[in-house]
């Protein structure tokens, strides 16, 4: 008798920028944890092209400068390629993502757009964007790094575009809530490592993932190094 078995994630997305305009954290399932767990990014990155879009909207209704909303819409067809792109790795595994819900939104407020920013770009994104670098120099599977290297360029300019916008949002926001933002900024780091992912060793390697110490180095390097 034949078992079949299904592995489903659905965890806190750091391979992609997530937003309020996500109904749900993004999730995927496999026949292995591989592709069970490509399956989870690659419906973050589709998650990803509307966090981009909504952002673009809401800097441009906020008098942010032009760059940063252009920047912002590049950053929403960057995302498409991507979902497309680990869509199709992930299924080459036996992974299948989970399609993203997405509620309408409203316009929010600057505050929002600021915190949000701060923790799935400044913090999320420009972690996705070191991890992706690491996976295409190490991943087992060949695949995967080439993925990740058009991965960890893109995701690197999309942390760039978040720490802009932090910077602009620290000029027009009064000093009070910038400093929230701040501090949403720096404890997005610590809760960071907090996360612990529960891959097996085989499938880790395979995906070229930091083991622990260098998940731990990479977080507290980055975060010195942007603080």
């Amino acid at each position: 008798m034949a078992v079949s078995c299904t592995v489903h994630y659905e965890t806190p997305c750091v391979g992609g920028r997530h937003s309020g305009v996500m109904a749900q954290r993004a999730s995927g399932e496999g026949r292995t944890e591989v592709g069970a767990w490509l399956a989870r990014e690659a419906a973050g990155e589709a998650g990803s092209v509307w966090a981009f879009r909504q952002l673009a909207r809401e800097l441009g209704h906020h008098g942010a400068p032009a760059q940063l909303v252009e920047a912002a819409e590049a950053a929403a067809e960057d995302e498409v390629r991507h979902a497309r792109m680990v869509t199709a790795l992930a299924g080459r595994h036996g992974g299948r993502p989970k399609a993203v819900a997405v509620s309408a939104h409203a316009v929010r407020d600057l505050r929002t757009v600021a915190l949000e920013n701060a923790v799935e770009g400044c913090v999320h994104e420009t972690f996705a964007a070191a991890r992706a670098a690491l996976q295409a120099r190490q991943a087992r599977d060949m695949d995967v790094r080439q993925v990740s290297a058009v991965l960890a360029a893109d995701e690197a300019r999309h942390a760039d575009l978040a720490a802009a916008v932090h910077a602009w949002a620290g000029t027009v926001l009064p000093a009070e809530v910038a400093a929230e933002v701040e501090q949403a900024r720096t404890q997005a780091w610590a809760q960071l490592l907090q996360h612990r992912p529960t891959l097996d060793e085989d499938s880790r390697v395979a995906l070229g993932l930091p083991d622990r110490a260098q998940r731990d180095q990479l977080i507290h390097s980055l975060a010195a190094a942007l603080a």
